[in-house]
Parts: C-alpha cells; sequence; structure tokens
C-alpha cells in the first residue's frame, strides 16, 4: 500500500504507531486528526513517505522541523488549510483506513522497493 488517508478521523498517535510496519507508504493524510508531537517518533520511522499532511493537527513547528530533518524527501504540509482530504482521496480511489489491524514486518531492505 503506498497511500493512507485518514483524514478527518479519530486516528491519534497509537494509530500513526500501527502505520511503521507498511514499509512502501509514500503518502499519508493525517489533516484533522487527533495526531501529537509523540506520533513524530512513529513518522520518522516512515522513510518512504514522499507527502505527509499533517494540517490541523496538534503537530508544533518544532515536531514539523524534526520530522523535515527526518524525512528530507518528504513534502510535508502543516499549515491550517486545505480541503478535506479522505473526500478527495475517496473520489480518486484511494484507500481510507479505519479500525484496521495493521502487523506484520517487512527486512528494511525491502523498504521502499518497487
Amino acid at each position: 500500500m503506498r497511500r493512507v488517508v485518514l483524514a478527518n478521523s479519530s486516528v491519534n498517535d497509537a494509530g500513526v504507531a500501527r502505520l511503521v510496519p507498511l514499509p512502501r507508504l509514500e503518502i499519508l493524510d493525517l489533516i484533522g486528526t487527533k495526531v501529537t508531537n509523540a506520533a513524530v517518533d512513529h513518522l520518522e520511522k516512515m522513510v518512504c513517505l514522499r507527502e505527509l499532511n499533517v494540517e490541523n493537527t496538534s503537530l508544533d513547528s518544532s515536531a514539523v522541523a524534526r520530522l523535515q530533518k527526518a524525512l528530507p524527501k518528504c513534502d510535508i504540509r502543516s499549515g491550517t488549510s486545505g480541503k478535506s482530504g479522505a473526500l478527495m482521496g475517496l473520489r480518486n480511489g484511494h484507500h481510507l483506513l479505519t479500525g484496521t489491524n495493521l502487523s506484520g514486518h517487512v527486512p528494511f531492505e525491502e523498504a521502499c522497493a518497487m
């Protein structure tokens, strides 16, 4: 799975932790969720991320700066404006995950492989 849209859902820091095992995740939309600065510990492990939207969350500028340093190839959106990513993603055929149990392990060598 390369794209996950959780926008405007009740996902929190623990929910973000459950996404870490997705080794090829490139786009993550967390706009309007309940994630906090504590989610950075999990997000910075997602080395394949190319787009991350954390608009309308509790992440402060220092957390975003930490993420940008950890994920230099990732476009991180952290402003307070934007359309509903969940609705846009569903219209474009992307995945909406809510209440999904994500588990498993993929060796590091396979991370980001096509």
